[in-house]
């Protein structure tokens, strides 16, 4: 009753004028859309061929109501068509966003999950918004690993292969509360080994990997290049040539003595070796600060080699994690980072076997949705940066949670073209996503309520208020 009697006193009133609308109209409509928000009900914003309407939709009629100058017009959906003229009805202001227009994409709705619900109405996220990379952001509390539990788990239901990097071992919680299919936990000392080398990643991203993990100099890193370049068993003559650049000059016959060195194994105690024997063999042509060069390459390998995780790294590519992460079924599999103590070691774990789901995404045609746990501490890697660039087409989509996205190097719709964002406390923060979300009023971040986000998805030109609901189906 108190809804119909405002709108009636909203009909009443001829103050919609073509050109705007008067403060005391939108007054009024506060009033209005506190009562709608009250009843389920919500404002809709669309824009169809060029021409865009607004309208308040009623959950517990078939009509809605519609602007229409010089007044509120309340109309028959059907008629909707054959009115001209619209003006359009003025948003909710304050802290609560009740439009919910575009909610499902253009793609074939069947084909994507269900984030949660505007209103009643179900907010799909499709193949091709997996795909283009997702962005989770939120202070801490707010439910981030909750919503990107719920998409990875979905995921797998519309041929996707869930692969987790919890950072912090949260997961494996998540699924069990919310998940009623199978799924792998792998942790420490049982996770898969990750190759320095990869055939489908350029030797130069490997080596940086290290660079940045083991702080190597260039020439520390043109070394090291040189003898990976050997284990990979491809090119003799390539690894001779690098080699006589950082040793001056070396005999084809050591050259093959080093290489069946590195065929026998192919852990980072062979890579250490054949850089021991050659340092050994040369030490007396290098002045003292070349000897210090190759001694402190030493040093920072073997920080590696003595550790208890050793045993996780591989110089060349095996075939083990294709088996490990059980590739061929869609179930999630969770890799416990957390239970790699050494935060060093952790990251450098981490960005290895990214390249190596990279590599396996080129051989095998399995789509991976990659869900990446406190990215902020990968993502100021380059390497992490480039892959994020170019796996789409390759069939990876990556599902990136931060809580300090200001921090992170390239925040755009290039990288993530779906933005979903908890509640953020930080301004800084909150400057960043609303302007990455297309909003003039940082604090409504804020004020998010737990389950709720705003949601902008690549073909979206307004953000939407989003309930995630755990419990709800994953597709339409």
């Amino acid at each position: 009753m108190v809804l119909a009697r405002i709108l009636r006193r909203l009909r009443s009133r001829s103050i919609v004028e073509v050109t705007g609308v008067s403060e005391q109209f939108i007054d009024h409509m506060d009033v209005f859309y506190k009562r709608l928000a009250a009843i389920g009900g919500r404002y809709v914003f669309e824009c169809r061929s060029g021409t865009c309407l607004s309208f308040i939709e009623l959950p517990s009629s078939d009509y809605q109501a519609i602007v229409a100058a010089p007044g509120l017009d309340v109309r028959n959906p059907s008629q909707q068509g054959k009115m001209n003229g619209y003006t359009l009805l003025p948003p909710p202001r304050g802290d609560r966003i009740l439009w919910c227009g575009k909610t499902k994409p253009d793609s074939d709705e069947r084909y994507g999950i269900i984030l949660g619900y505007c209103a009643n109405a179900a907010v799909v996220l499709d193949e091709d918004s997996l795909l283009r990379h997702i962005l989770v952001v939120g202070s801490t509390g707010s439910g981030k690993s909750h919503t990107a539990a719920r998409i990875a788990m979905c995921s797998s239901r519309i041929g996707f292969k869930p692969i987790i990097l919890d950072w912090h071992g949260e997961y494996e919680q998540l699924l069990g509360r919310h998940y009623a299919g199978d799924y792998t936990v792998l942790s420490y000392p049982d996770l898969p080994r990750v190759a320095f080398t990869s055939s489908s990643i350029p030797l130069e991203s490997s080596i940086s990997v290290l660079e940045r993990t083991l702080d190597l100099s260039p020439f520390q890193s043109s070394i090291l290049a040189a003898f990976l370049v050997l284990a990979t068993q491809q090119d003799a003559a390539t690894a001779k040539g690098l080699l006589d650049v950082v040793v001056n000059h070396i005999e084809r016959d050591e050259v093959k003595e080093l290489m069946d060195t590195l065929k026998s194994g192919n852990t980072v105690h062979e890579l250490i070796h054949v850089i021991s024997t050659v340092f050994n063999k040369k030490r007396n042509d290098f002045t003292r600060a070349e000897q210090e060069i190759w001694l402190a390459l030493l040093r920072r390998l073997n920080i590696i080699a003595t550790s208890r995780y050793a045993n996780i790294f591989a110089i060349r590519e095996t075939k083990e994690l294709l088996k490990t992460i059980h590739i061929d079924d869609y179930s999630p599999t969770i890799v416990r980072l957390d239970t790699i103590l050494s935060l060093r070691i952790r990251k450098m774990y981490a960005v290895y076997l990214l390249q190596m789901l990279y590599t396996l995404a080129n051989t095998n045609g399995t789509r991976i949705l990659v869900v990446v746990e406190e990215a902020h501490n990968l993502l100021d890697n380059k390497v992490v940066s480039e892959l994020i660039a170019e796996t789409r087409k390759y069939g990876i989509g990556f599902l990136v949670v931060v809580h300090t996205p200001r921090i992170l190097p390239e925040l755009s719709e290039a990288n993530f073209n779906t933005i979903i964002a908890h509640r953020i406390t930080s301004v800084n923060d909150r400057l960043v996503i609303a302007k990455t979300l297309g909003l003039d009023d940082d604090s409504i971040l804020s004020k998010l309520e737990e389950g709720d986000v705003l949601v902008r998805r690549h073909d979206m030109k307004t953000p939407l208020l989003v309930k995630v609901e755990h419990k709800a189906p994953c597709t339409p």
